[in-house]
């Protein structure tokens, strides 16, 4: 049996206002956070990172481009599905097939090198400093 019931515009403002406060609260509790969608996460896979295969460099933060090189803070290395978190970490990406992490060279592969371009560069390169 279906009932109508009318409200206010300010009850109706009350209930939404509860009914999101309720919500944000649950997901506190529970500790659920907002989903991110594949393009919210910014990162760099490489071919080799310290004696480990296919590594994958996560930046929360959208990388900057300064004179053609883009700077990924790294949150988070991905290894053999693995994931862990690291603090004050920097990768810089050329736009070349290479990127250093600090003084080391890291190989980025093909594919990654034409993901990279298209997103980072426009699907141009513009040549910076090493």
């Amino acid at each position: 049996m279906k009932k109508i019931i009318r409200l206010t515009e300010s009850e109706l403002i009350k209930l939404v206002k509860r009914v999101i406060r309720e919500t944000k609260e649950v997901d506190e509790m529970f500790g659920f956070k907002k989903r991110k969608k594949d393009g919210d996460e910014h990162y760099i896979k490489v071919k080799t990172w310290q004696g480990n295969h296919d590594v994958k460099f996560i930046s929360d933060k959208e990388p900057k481009e300064v004179n053609g090189v883009v700077t990924f803070h790294v949150d988070k290395i991905e290894d053999n599905r693995q994931v862990k978190d690291v603090r004050n970490f920097q990768v810089r990406y050329f736009g070349q097939n290479t990127a250093k992490a600090g003084n080391h060279q890291v190989d980025i592969s093909d594919g990654e090198q034409s993901r990279l371009i298209d997103k980072y560069f426009g699907g141009t390169i513009s040549r910076g400093n090493k």
